[in-house]
């Protein structure tokens, strides 16, 4: 809808709870829409770090679980 510092506020409030509380899903979903909350508001820079650090947590996971 457009209010991305709002959705922002709330996926990095999201984000320090799932770290507090190890849930690396969690972490690594909320980094996923902070990627994509600052493309569509041009912070592109901080797109690519967001979906870079939740690739590398999905990646993390996944080698764990195999």
């Amino acid at each position: 809808m457009g209010e991305y510092d709002t959705a922002r506020e709330h996926c990095q409030a999201a984000l320090a709870l799932f770290e507090n509380q190890q849930d690396v899903d969690g972490q690594a979903q909320t980094l996923d829409s902070l990627g994509y909350i600052d493309h569509h508001s041009g912070r592109h820079h901080d797109a690519i770090r967001h979906h870079r650090q939740a690739i590398s947590l999905y990646r993390d996971r996944d080698r764990d679980d195999a």
